[in-house]
């Protein structure tokens, strides 16, 4: 899995166990950070001395929503520090993927779909991206929105979800074939306290 969040420190982690998904920096002027990615500075003194941001409130943990959290040190507030610690790493997913990209789907019965031909008419912009679950959900990528379609709906209503696989990821610059349901598994393990997982491999 790429790395979906900082975590910026100025003395040990406690409680803590590094994870793969995340990057950690001792120093909050380290030039490698990348500040596209949610953030968690950890150590009030330290941000509050540092030139991040001179409006900082130490009643509010939120700097910039889904972007941007700070939480005390161990040693400021013992208690403070596990939990702050354990909601960021908690809420990261929803932060990184519901913060940067939309959600929506396409669905024969709520888009008054009556054949494949109009399931195309619907497709009106480039697909960079598609994740294939199991040859039951497809999830497309298109800039920062991915869009879901249920094929399990659509062969219900006799739909030729075949044609519909092939057509979109002729037309996709990656397709992610996950049929035997290996990839989400593994990614799963990671991050199980996040129920959307499956919709967002797709920008991973």
């Amino acid at each position: 899995m790429k790395k979906i969040g900082n975590i910026i420190y100025d003395s040990e982690l406690i409680n803590h166990d590094q994870l793969s998904y995340i990057n950690y920096y001792e120093n909050i002027f380290d030039e490698n950070i990348d500040h596209s990615l949610p953030t968690l500075f950890v150590g009030w003194i330290n941000l509050k001395n540092s030139l991040i941001n001179d409006n900082l409130d130490i009643l509010n943990k939120e700097i910039v929503p889904n972007i941007s959290y700070w939480e005390f040190s161990f040693s400021e507030n013992k208690a403070s520090h596990i939990n702050g610690i354990i909601d960021f790493v908690n809420n990261l997913p929803k932060y990184f993927f519901e913060g940067k990209y939309s959600y929506s789907s396409i669905d024969p019965i709520f888009d008054v779909l009556k054949d494949t031909s109009e399931f195309f008419k619907l497709i009106t912009f480039n697909v960079d991206r598609i994740y294939n679950y199991k040859n039951e959900n497809l999830f497309l990528l298109t800039e920062n929105r991915v869009i879901g379609v249920d094929l399990r709906i659509f062969e219900y209503f006799k739909f030729n979800t075949n044609e519909m696989v092939k057509v979109l990821s002729d037309s996709a610059n990656l397709v992610i074939n996950d049929l035997n349901g290996d990839l989400y598994v593994e990614n799963y393990k990671l991050i199980s306290n996040y129920t959307n997982l499956r919709r967002y491999i797709v920008v991973l």
